[in-house]
């Protein structure tokens, strides 16, 4: 059936509206209950308890119930005071909503700043379903576990659009919800590069000069010019832990993680037993004690290859960028989408629930197979004419759904499986963006 048949059919639009309403609904729901029963988000309350009081004991303390460290930079626990103002459930209730408003905007606004939008809300509705489903196992996760991914990727890809998008005398806007996301978490300051390559001076000015108050003057002024250093150099100290860490069998993402992971392995103990897939340990004085791999660098050595890395991926992606656009105009959207990417890649640690930020990517992805669908006719026709585009990304979903499923034993020389299924993913999805990043937008098409 042609494609503008179906998506004119008014029962469709209907069925996705509801659908996606339903999902939201859950969402709301799982992430109220798991809040309730205590999860990452007392990490956050008890962090913003502290910091109302000054306490800079904030990297000494854990949280009271599951006694679980804070892990971001002090600006980030001031951001969170405002949930302290009311009871930590109730408190719960509100960051809920907050995730599912941040939610609507990340996957909406994939679609929507993609440079391929669709025209008419069936179109839309059905891109937005098409992401979601590609990337729902970390929405999923985020939600249950009370974490602030999404509501970070959500103002950070937000503020980028903001800036490429708004009106100039409304581009600071863009310039402080980007400043927020890299006071959460720091590693969406990488997206700054975005107004950065577009020569967008003064967004890119105001940012920087937003993210240098939150994330320096803030501190300094809240916590005392005393007590900062020391809880500086403890966060330090856990950015270094996440850096170096070798997390036994648990999944690999990051370029960080895949070098630290095997040479970690390489330099274990021939002796260690896995069972279970999953446990690493040793027998000491005929006691079996679990173990985990040691870090295989110096602190000094891990931050020069990490920095080593960082340089290499940003030569390439600057090449890779000039050489697909070559005698074209930049698109910014791919950047964005491509930096998205990178940012996992880059990161030090990466746990399941970040990828939620890859909904820019694949949004980006998911509105040109539409276009390849629209400008096609029919499914039939389009698997014929980009038969190489529709298996790229049935790729990307069988790696979002088994990334956790696929472990690469390598017997007699590593004692655990490699689990690099979601390092895949976005190695997939670079190749993916690098493919499509000649595709005739959809306005322009027809």
């Amino acid at each position: 059936m042609n494609a503008d048949t179906i998506m004119a059919n008014p029962k469709v639009r209907i069925t996705l509206s509801i659908l996606l309403g339903v999902w939201l609904v859950m969402m709301l729901v799982r992430s109220i209950s798991e809040i309730a029963d205590i999860n990452d988000f007392e990490v956050y309350y008890f962090a913003g308890e502290l910091a109302a009081d000054h306490d800079p004991r904030l990297y000494e303390l854990k949280s009271p119930e599951k006694n679980r460290p804070f892990l971001y930079p002090p600006a980030a626990a001031i951001m969170f005071i405002p949930l302290t103002w009311v009871p930590q459930v109730v408190a719960g209730v509100i960051f809920s909503f907050l995730k599912v408003l941040a939610a609507a905007i990340l996957l909406a606004g994939a679609i929507k700043y993609s440079a391929a939008a669709p025209r008419g809300p069936t179109w839309a509705l059905l891109l937005i379903a098409a992401t979601l489903f590609l990337n729902y196992r970390p929405f999923n996760n985020d939600f249950g576990n009370g974490q602030v991914n999404i509501v970070v990727a959500a103002f950070a890809a937000g503020g980028v659009w903001i800036m490429m998008t708004g009106e100039k005398r409304l581009s600071w806007i863009g310039a402080v919800c980007l400043s927020v996301a890299v006071a959460l978490k720091l590693t969406p300051l990488l997206l700054l590069a975005v107004p950065f390559l577009h020569r967008k001076w003064r967004d890119f000015g105001l940012t920087l000069i937003f993210s240098v108050f939150l994330l320096f003057v803030l501190p300094v002024a809240w916590f005392g010019s005393d007590a900062i250093g020391p809880m500086r150099e403890e966060f330090n100290a856990e950015s270094m832990e996440s850096l170096m860490s070798a997390r036994g069998s648990d999944r690999q993402v990051s370029i960080n993680e895949m070098l630290i992971f095997t040479i970690a392995q390489v330099k274990a103990d021939p002796d260690l037993i896995l069972e279970d897939g999953d446990e690493l340990y040793r027998f000491e004085n005929g006691e079996k004690i679990r173990v985990r791999l040691p870090p295989p660098f110096s602190d000094r050595t891990a931050k020069l290859i990490w920095l080593t890395e960082g340089l290499l991926v940003g030569v390439l992606f600057l090449v890779g960028r000039w050489m697909l656009f070559r005698g074209r105009k930049f698109d910014w959207t791919w950047d964005l989408a491509m930096l998205c990417v990178l940012m996992l890649l880059l990161s030090p640690l990466v746990r399941k629930a970040h990828l939620v930020v890859l909904a820019v990517p694949m949004g980006w992805i998911v509105t040109r197979m539409g276009m390849v669908w629209h400008q096609a006719g029919t499914l039939k026709d389009a698997w014929k004419q980009r038969r190489n585009l529709w298996i790229g990304v049935g790729t990307i979903l069988a790696l979002s759904y088994a990334s956790e499923e696929l472990p690469i034993p390598v017997p007699g020389l590593f004692p655990m499986p490699y689990r690099p299924g979601l390092f895949l993913l976005c190695i997939v999805l670079v190749v993916m963006l690098c493919a499509m990043a000649t595709l005739q937008p959809m306005e322009d098409s027809q």
